[in-house]
């Protein structure tokens, strides 16, 4: 594979990885609108479709590591991109975690024990598997990621134990079980205002 050929599919499969980010977080707000067997269907789409963000990650870094270096990296450095240029800058990024952060909040007891929601948990903590995968191929399991190395420059941690750090941080809480404040399945998610069709509604932050 040649060096354009490699920022070609870095590229085109990040797309993908997006287009998919984004209808996860569709299938979140709307399972954060209902209940029952409907709130499970989203659930399990949002799972589903967290397995497949996951392979395309995997799917984007699929070429031999020196070619990273050579031409991928370059591309997300300025003057190409902004000075510390993430992928977890992003409007859709924000959006998804912060659904996620309250998502327990809307969702039943029983469909948190459910397997559906369980499933769930397990493809979310696959898409940061992918990321590890993908981050330790380039050398971020010892070097710091490109935000990192320039908001952190003295940081001793390495990407790879960054984006772990942000797994178990996201996604472990989604795992108590505990007693969450009840809502109605009308109620507002913190991150959104309530209309007249909730589940499609400014899902990307803009």
């Amino acid at each position: 594979m040649t060096p354009a050929a490699c920022v070609d599919r870095w590229r085109t499969r990040h797309r993908l990885f997006f287009t998919l980010l984004q209808s996860i977080t569709v299938s979140v707000s709307c399972a954060a609108y209902i209940t029952g067997a409907a709130q499970r269907e989203h659930l399990a789409r949002a799972a589903r479709l967290s397995s497949a963000t996951a392979v395309a990650m995997r799917f984007a870094a699929d070429f031999d590591e020196g070619l990273y270096a050579l031409s991928v990296r370059p591309a997300m450095t300025p003057p190409q991109v902004r000075t510390g240029f993430s992928g977890a800058q992003t409007r859709d990024h924000d959006r998804l975690v912060r659904l996620l952060h309250t998502l327990p909040e809307h969702v039943d007891r029983a469909a948190r024990r459910s397997a559906t929601y369980t499933e769930l948990l397990d493809a979310l903590e696959g898409v940061y598997r992918a990321h590890v995968h993908v981050c330790s191929r380039f050398g971020g399991d010892t070097a710091p990621s490109l935000r990192m190395d320039v908001e952190e420059p003295d940081s001793s941690e390495s990407g790879v134990q960054r984006v772990e750090h942000f797994a178990r941080l996201r996604v472990n809480p989604l795992r108590q079980d505990i007693e969450w404040p009840a809502r109605s399945p009308t109620s507002t998610p913190t991150c959104g205002r309530r209309t007249t069709s909730p589940c499609w509604r400014n899902t990307t932050g803009r």
